[in-house]
């Protein structure tokens, strides 16, 4: 795969994957780190973290109230969410940077919550990029490491 490709597929497929839930960032990161050039693993890695950061921002925009989210099935799971931020406000960076990291809340779910109790936007994209850093560095990593140890 052309190098752009690569690069424009990382960004891409992060950016879909953090506005549709069964599109998985991960999925799409690992395979294309598997099977693009070691070279490439750094600005897929960062592609990746930037695409599901601007779909993201989105989201807690529209916690906000910038834009208007469809009260689906999910919006009472974001509302609880919401409010547990709410109880546990000196815990709300923590919560978060564990959600982008682990996905312990849904890092689907969190973006929303946060914009709806007030976060500041710095502190969003920093704690949120800080998680998708970590996770998404391991597996974008991981196939290469692997290629080393087993060479």
């Amino acid at each position: 795969m052309q190098p752009l490709v690569v690069c424009l597929s990382s960004f891409g497929g992060s950016l879909a994957g953090s506005v549709v839930p069964i599109i998985s960032s991960e999925a799409i990161l690992f395979g294309l780190a598997a099977t693009a050039p070691a070279a490439l693993a750094t600005p897929i890695l960062l592609l990746g973290v930037l695409g599901q950061m601007v779909g993201k921002t989105a989201f807690f925009l529209a916690g906000r109230g910038v834009f208007r989210l469809p009260r689906g099935k999910r919006w009472e799971r974001v509302t609880d969410v919401a409010a547990r931020l709410e109880r546990h406000r000196r815990l709300a960076g923590v919560i978060l940077f564990a959600s982008a990291l682990a996905g312990v809340p849904p890092f689907f779910l969190m973006p929303v919550a946060c914009g709806m109790i007030g976060l500041s936007l710095p502190l969003f994209l920093v704690l949120g990029t800080a998680g998708r850093l970590v996770r998404f560095g391991a597996i974008v990593y991981f196939p290469h490491l692997l290629t080393g140890l087993f060479a």
